[in-house]
C-alpha cells in the first residue's frame, strides 16, 4: 500500500459516517477513529494491564508508519523534482524535425542544454522554434510528429540534471 492509497483510504473515511476503521495487511497495521475518544491520547494509567502493551505498540507502529510515509513522500517528491516537462508554449502544429526529410531534433535519450532547439510549433504560418528551459535528457516525448498541440500542453519529459 503506497501513500497515495493511504491518503485516500483517508479521504473516504472521513467524508463517511464512519467513525472507525482499522485496515490490517502482512506488513502494515492502520488504525482510523474520529470523533471524541482518540485512544492514542489516553494515558497508560487509563488503560488495563493487558491492553497496556497493546496500545504502546499500536502508537509505535503509528510512529513507525508515519515516518515511513513521511520518507516516501519525500522520495516522491524529490523524484518529481529530478524531472520537469517542456510546453507548449503557444497553439499550433508540432514538429519534431525542422523538415520532413531532417533527422528529429531530440528523441528519448538525447542530452540537452538550456536554449538548444526541441521542437518547432508553427503558428499562423511563423515556425517558432522551441528551446529547452533545462539542462537534462529527454525521457519521454509526449506528443506526435505533425499533432496540433494547445497553449501550456506538454511536449517532454525531461531528466534535469
Amino acid at each position: 500500500m503506497d501513500t497515495r492509497e493511504i491518503c485516500e483510504i483517508i479521504k473516504e473515511i472521513s467524508n463517511s459516517n464512519l467513525t472507525f476503521a482499522e485496515i490490517k495487511s502482512k506488513d502494515m497495521y492502520i488504525k482510523l477513529e474520529k470523533g471524541g475518544n482518540n485512544s492514542s491520547n489516553r494515558t497508560i494509567n487509563e488503560l488495563d494491564n493487558s491492553s497496556k502493551m497493546e496500545e504502546i505498540s499500536e502508537i509505535q507502529h503509528s510512529k513507525e508508519s508515519a515516518k515511513e510515509i513521511n520518507k516516501e513522500t519525500a522520495n516522491s517528491v524529490e523524484e518529481k523534482k529530478a524531472f520537469e516537462t517542456i510546453n507548449s508554449p503557444l497553439v499550433g502544429t508540432f514538429y519534431i524535425s525542422p523538415a520532413p526529410d531532417k533527422e528529429a531534433y531530440v528523441s528519448v535519450g538525447s542530452k540537452v542544454k538550456k536554449g538548444d532547439t526541441v521542437c518547432i510549433v508553427e503558428a499562423m504560418k511563423l515556425m517558432n522554434e522551441i528551446e529547452s528551459p533545462y539542462d537534462g535528457e529527454i525521457v519521454e516525448v509526449f506528443i506526435e510528429n505533425e499533432a496540433m498541440v494547445e497553449y501550456n500542453q506538454p511536449l517532454f519529459k525531461i531528466k534535469v540534471k
